[in-house]
């Protein structure tokens, strides 16, 4: 429960941030994001259900573990809109905490899962949509 919920955090920092930047960029994220979410949310529910959990409670720990991702959207939002200058330091938070999740949780469980080569296909595959897409992206 608690690693979800500090996973949560740099993704409703990242959120704030880029409503901050641009609001239909920022809901695209947040869509994003919680597309991402509901996977993970039906494996926590999944694991507490085979803990003991009625699914009922298990669902409801499952989206109580996201709800730091609220807040922190929702402050970092309202912190970055009263002090425009704090934009960088919110975007640069999230960003390296972002990579660091990738870094350290996904890349060490995919390499295990389907190879490294795969994964670096994939990565860069990635890396390449998004200089294109960021290219386009408005400027503060």
């Amino acid at each position: 429960m608690l690693v979800n919920t500090l996973h949560a955090a740099p993704e409703g920092i990242a959120i704030g941030a880029a409503m901050a930047v641009d609001v239909p960029f920022g809901v695209f994220l947040a869509l994003a994001i919680g597309a991402h979410n509901v996977p993970e949310g039906a494996v926590l529910a999944a694991i507490l259900t085979s803990r003991g959990l009625d699914w009922g409670r298990a669902a409801g720990v499952a989206v109580a573990a996201n709800l730091s991702q609220i807040l922190l959207a929702v402050t970092t939002f309202a912190v970055v809109v009263e002090s425009p200058a704090l934009l960088p330091w919110a975007l640069g938070t999230a960003a390296g905490a972002l990579v660091y999740l990738v870094l350290s949780d996904l890349l060490p469980e995919s390499y295990r899962q389907a190879g490294r080569t795969s994964i670096a296909l994939v990565t860069v595959l990635a890396m390449a949509v998004l200089v294109l897409l960021g290219r386009e992206l408005p400027r503060p």
